[in-house]
């Protein structure tokens, strides 16, 4: 389940990233508390306006701005309600630079112990969008614009 939060949020980064620019797209996971760990997901795409962080998990909400790119507004509910099942929470805020900055906080013990080193999921090895099928390392991606 903790996959498809990450495919749910490359996968949008890359959508959402403005026609003809690179997908820019920055992931990491870090120990928060003893028994935390804080997944980030940041991109340089079109971005949530200040006031709809709030309601933008909501089911079949869609930013203003997202018209002119496909979607049902149900990525991020699907992202949340899955957090919640892990007893965890997610946000979205800006990223400094543009766009958007999803953090996730998920109790240790939601996938397993793991030792203090290690991110507490795999990262997707691809993800895929209508756009391209992107590789992905452990930390960032660029994907090339559409013709």
């Amino acid at each position: 389940m903790l996959r498809q939060v990450l495919d749910n949020l490359i996968g949008n980064a890359i959508k959402y990233t403005p026609h003809g620019r690179p997908a820019r797209i920055e992931i990491s996971a870090r120990r928060h508390t003893v028994d935390a760990w804080q997944i980030t997901v940041a991109d340089r795409g079109i971005g949530i306006n200040d006031d709809e962080y709030d309601t933008v998990f909501d089911a079949f909400r869609r930013a203003r701005g997202s018209e002119g790119y496909s979607g049902t507004g149900l990525g991020l509910a699907i992202c949340h309600r899955i957090i919640e099942r892990h007893h965890g929470h997610i946000e979205a805020q800006a990223n400094p630079g543009g766009g958007t900055r999803f953090t996730i906080t998920l109790p240790a013990d939601a996938v397993g112990h793991r030792p203090t080193s290690s991110p507490p999921c795999a990262l997707p090895e691809a993800v895929s969008t209508d756009r391209a099928e992107v590789p992905l390392d452990r930390y960032s991606a660029i994907v090339p614009p559409t013709p």
